[in-house]
């Protein structure tokens, strides 16, 4: 007979330690390149739309996060996921459906100054070349951030 000694972590536990598990901001730059380069063989796409809340609250994201298995752009609030997965464990990605393992997770840096940059907007236009703009709600009038192209740097 075996016995195996299990802890049980809960999710603020996690999300501390996850918080040390930051992608670097040029992996997402490159993401950014490589989903909108122009192939021969299909429609070039010239900016992609990104929202800033998580599909999983439908809140605004606080702690964006994603899959390191996962090649869409599109995060979700960490604290949100690891929350969900304490009560019911499935660690499916809630954008694509595939995989999340708790070891595959990292924070996304490029997602985390935009979101700190943009406090009032809710989506963003990316560019090929890195830039990036907010998207302003037609009804809104104003925000807390410039519609001008915005640099990655």
């Amino acid at each position: 007979i075996i016995a195996r000694l299990v802890r049980q972590h809960n999710s603020q536990v996690l999300l501390d330690r996850l918080k040390r598990n930051v992608r670097n901001m040029d992996h997402s730059k490159a993401l950014i390149k490589e989903k909108l380069s122009c192939d021969d063989n299909e429609i070039a796409t010239t900016s992609l739309r990104v929202s800033l809340l998580c599909p999983l609250s439908k809140a605004r994201i606080k702690i964006p996060c994603r899959p390191t298995t996962c090649s869409h752009l599109q995060c979700f609030d960490a604290s949100i996921f690891l929350q969900m997965n304490e009560r019911k464990a499935t660690w499916v990605c809630p954008v694509c459906d595939g995989k999340a393992k708790y070891s595959s997770l990292a924070i996304d840096a490029l997602f985390r100054e935009i979101l700190s940059q943009c406090v009032e907007t809710d989506e963003i236009e990316v560019f090929p070349d890195g830039s990036w703009k907010p998207l302003v709600d037609k009804k809104e009038k104003s925000t807390d951030c410039d519609s001008a192209l915005i640099p990655l740097l």
